[in-house]
């Protein structure tokens, strides 16, 4: 199988790496933003989920097994978050 990765302004994506979840099959795309997977030891069906991992984008896709080109993927740059703020209390020799 393979595909193509873009970002938001439909620019390809090199570097990034795309795994078959549960499997040992992965790819890095090219400065295309093409990726390739290979199946040398068949593979199991069920398996279809194809997971982008990347420190700044993150992406799931089922895959089609009946055509060998996927439908690309457009990926969204994962911005950073403040999920709150951290308190200490000091109650005699003791912290909370």
């Amino acid at each position: 199988i393979y595909g193509y990765i873009y970002d938001a302004d439909r620019k390809a994506l090199a570097g990034i790496r795309v795994v078959l979840s549960d499997t040992k099959y992965f790819a890095l795309t090219d400065k295309n933003g093409r990726y390739e997977i290979i199946f040398r030891n068949g593979v199991d069906v069920k398996k279809a989920t194809l997971v982008v991992e990347s420190v700044r984008y993150a992406a799931t896709k089922q895959l089609n097994y009946n055509i060998a080109k996927q439908s690309d993927l457009v990926l969204n740059k994962m911005e950073p978050m403040i999920v709150g703020k951290i308190m200490v209390t000091k109650k005699g020799n003791k912290f909370l």
